[in-house]
């Protein structure tokens, strides 16, 4: 049995971005839908709120390619923080606007 970390930070009602030993996550949605981007790749989760019942796809990311080819930063990687900072950005400027 290993020892897990996690830690939610809800920026607004629809925004919550998560930290955890595996790396970052951000994710968008309401009550009965949220869209989660992480490393692993696309989580979608459907609830019936106040029931327990979840429904969860994931859109997995392309296999990681050679390590003996690709050195340093690979575009997968580049393409993932591009998206989590302007999922980020985009949850700071509706909280400053909106005062959550």
């Amino acid at each position: 049995m290993g020892i897990r970390f996690s830690k939610s930070i809800s920026l607004s009602k629809l925004f919550r971005v998560t930290i955890s030993k595996g790396g970052f996550s951000a994710s968008v949605g309401v009550p009965g839908y949220r869209k989660t981007i992480s490393k692993k790749g696309v989580t979608t989760t459907w609830t019936l709120p106040r029931t327990g019942l979840s429904y969860r796809t994931y859109a997995r990311q392309k296999a990681k390619p050679n390590p003996t080819i690709a050195k340093g930063p690979t575009l997968h990687r580049i393409r993932y923080f591009g998206v989590l900072t302007a999922v980020l950005a985009c949850a700071l400027i509706f909280w400053k606007f909106h005062g959550y």
